[in-house]
């Protein structure tokens, strides 16, 4: 076998198609061997280790038999002589070990070859995942999966060997989950014993990972090792397994099959689902399975993609109470101390990311309100976590989501619980003002918008403005939301936004909607146009949202006014994006939106008594724009209606 390392030998074994020649001994010799449901001996091992030597050889850093083993045939003999789902005619099993001198000779010489094969699979997938045969999923995890009859108690020979199998073995396995939509599906579907009468879940691939990330321990001969770390390593093993598992539903057809979707209609419950949510109720409250929580929180998220799958899994599943018992432990347990390492970034990420996923449908946000989440996540606004920029990110896309479009999850943003602790609104406040993370500043403040929009929009045609419950929680929420640190964190994100006209937009909208709220609303949003941000200019590669760009700072701004002078100059100069198809650039609309905001808060900080200085300082601002826009446009337009009506706000008519 040693003449075949040199590229010249190598490329004459493949011209005289040696490999396909190997190949097929070792299929013949391994499918031969499974049928007789006996043992392997000495002398059929060893035409096994010969053909696998040679194909190591023959393969390693030599593209040209690399391509040839990428065949989906070639790559599903190579996995059959790990197979070890039958332990009888497995070539090896993990952890098998032995003083009986005789059957040690085929137990070190099966280590030796299966450890061949994972050699050759890791170089020739190195660069090419997909070519992997999903049908071999099966094969390929089982070393991980079963255990010798008899399995070693005290370290062997073998043990370190094992330990760089199956490292080897779930790196890969995470690997070609991420990488193959035809693995996703393998994971999720495929069947593990296909020969046996199924009827269990634990008979599906994906039932038998469950139970390995439930049930599985570090082997005893792990932990006794002086090579190996066994303890650490068998949980990076264990990692690798978690993660593959839970990208699997990130493949749409995988999550509506898991789902049971029938036309975007869940049919009946999935055991999927029931085994992930049994695991937040079960072990919530237990310390030392962070790794189910986190693969039962991330796997519901994956699977949670579609407002019908996270309504059904509200309704369904009665997923918030399991969900609000787990973030009130885990927080607590962060405030006293007493959290485990990797609580904040693993467990508390996923119970947040999965609630930010269920908090989207109108139809689920008041169960998720009523459950306490908001006030539940505000202590991870604090400073202490200010170094877990992902969990931050995620709580406050949370309370974006829940204030949207609702008046009592608004209130509960204002409200703390308990009393003389922040409130949402303090914490929102707090974060916008300290951090430089531009897509955290976007988001957060977004959430103030939300909180805006719920109080002072008109109400729904079907709520009684006069005695309707809606209505008087309004009444209560309207004087919480009138701060002037809540018209600066709105005015901060409309002068901080020219590249984002969409972001400016919600700003302009949501101080619009304060300066009509009356007298001290308006007064507030007049202060608020002219107050003067510390300059912050973060590094554009930062932005990044999933619904809005987040801005990148237009330093020359000094205040949102001139955010305002500058649309206004746009639309003026005939700059402005007028056609449908354009899904950038500052539209019409939103300078109409704009001007809304200027006559909204002239006329009312008039009618409130405000300081002559301000409303001039306001009039020489946007007087001069103002009239270049009505001249330009047409009087019977929307555009120059509204530039008409704000110039005769500030100036008369």
């Amino acid at each position: 076998m040693g003449s075949l390392i040199a590229d010249e030998n190598r490329q004459r074994a493949l011209d005289a198609n040696v490999p396909t020649g190997a190949l097929r001994v070792l299929g013949e010799r391994i499918d031969a061997q499974c049928e007789s449901g006996e043992g392997w001996t000495v002398d059929g091992l060893k035409v096994i280790r010969a053909g696998t030597g040679a194909l190591m050889n023959m393969s390693l850093s030599f593209e040209p038999i690399q391509k040839a083993l990428l065949e989906s045939s070639a790559l599903a003999t190579i996995v059959q002589i790990l197979d070890a789902k039958d332990v009888k005619t497995a070539i090896y099993v993990p952890g098998s070990w032995t003083d009986d001198e005789e059957e040690q000779e085929n137990i070190e010489m099966g280590s030796m070859i299966v450890g061949w094969a994972m050699n050759i699979l890791e170089d020739v997938l190195e660069d090419d995942k997909s070519s992997f045969p999903a049908a071999s999923l099966p094969a390929f995890i089982s070393p991980l999966l079963t255990r010798p009859s008899a399995p070693s108690t005290t370290p062997s020979p073998l043990t370190s060997s094992d330990v760089d199998l199956l490292t080897s073995l779930a790196s890969l396995f995470e690997a070609l989950s991420l990488a193959s939509p035809s693995i996703k599906h393998a994971i999720a579907f495929s069947l593990y014993r296909p020969f046996e009468q199924l009827s269990v879940s634990d008979d599906t691939v994906l039932g038998q990972l469950f139970s390995f990330i439930e049930f599985a321990s570090t082997p005893t001969a792990w932990k006794t090792s002086e090579e190996v770390e066994g303890e650490k390593v068998f949980g990076l093993i264990k990692s690798c397994v978690v993660r593959g598992v839970v990208d699997a539903p990130n493949d749409d057809e995988v999550m509506k099959k898991i789902m049971g979707d029938e036309d975007g209609i869940a049919i009946g419950k999935s055991w999927v689902v029931e085994q992930l949510v049994e695991w937040v109720r079960k072990y919530g409250g237990e310390e030392g399975r962070e790794d189910l929580l986190v693969a039962a929180t991330h796997m519901l998220a994956a699977l949670g993609r579609s407002d019908e799958h996270c309504v059904t899994l509200v309704r369904h599943y009665q997923l918030v109470e399991p969900l609000a018992e787990l973030l009130v432990a885990k927080v607590a347990a962060q405030l006293s101390g007493t959290g485990k390492p990797g609580e904040v970034t693993q467990t508390l990420f996923g119970v947040v990311s999965l609630l930010r996923h269920l908090a989207i449908p109108q139809m689920n946000k008041g169960e998720l309100g009523a459950n306490g989440i908001v006030q539940a996540v505000v202590p991870l606004l604090d400073t202490k976590f200010d170094v877990v920029a992902p969990l931050q990110n995620a709580v406050v896309g949370l309370l974006k989501h829940l204030t949207a479009g609702n008046v009592p999850n608004s209130l509960h943003f204002l409200t703390a619980i308990p009393s003389g602790s922040p409130s949402a609104l303090d914490a929102i406040l707090a974060i916008t003002s300290r951090t430089d993370d531009v897509r955290l500043r976007s988001e957060a403040t977004r959430s103030l918008v939300n909180v805006v929009r719920s109080f002072f929009s008109e109400p729904s045609p079907d709520v009684d403005s006069n005695g309707g419950e809606e209505e008087s929680l309004k009444r209560r929420g309207r004087p919480l939301v009138i701060k002037p640190k809540v018209g600066e964190a709105l005015s901060e994100m409309v002068r901080l936004s020219g590249k984002y006209p969409l972001l400016v937009n919600e700003g302009i909208v949501g101080l619009t909607l304060l300066a009509g709220s009356g007298g001290a609303g308006a007064l507030m949003v007049l202060d608020a146009l002219f107050h003067s941000h510390a300059p912050k200019s973060p590094p554009p590669s930062e932005a990044s949202t999933d619904e809005a760009s987040p801005p990148t700072a237009d330093v020359h701004l000094s205040t949102s006014s001139d955010m305002l002078v500058s649309w206004l100059d746009l639309a003026a100069s005939n700059k402005l994006a007028t056609s449908p198809t354009q899904t950038t650039g500052v539209r019409p609309e939103m300078v109409g939106n704009a001007c809304a905001l200027i006559m909204t808060t002239s006329k009312g900080a008039t009618s409130a008594g405000a300081e002559t200085g301000k409303l001039e300082e306001l009039r020489k601002k946007v007087e001069t724009p103002l009239r270049e826009v009505v001249q330009r446009e047409a009087e019977e337009s929307v555009l120059g209606g509204s530039a008409r009506r704000a110039l005769e706000a500030v100036s008369g008519p």
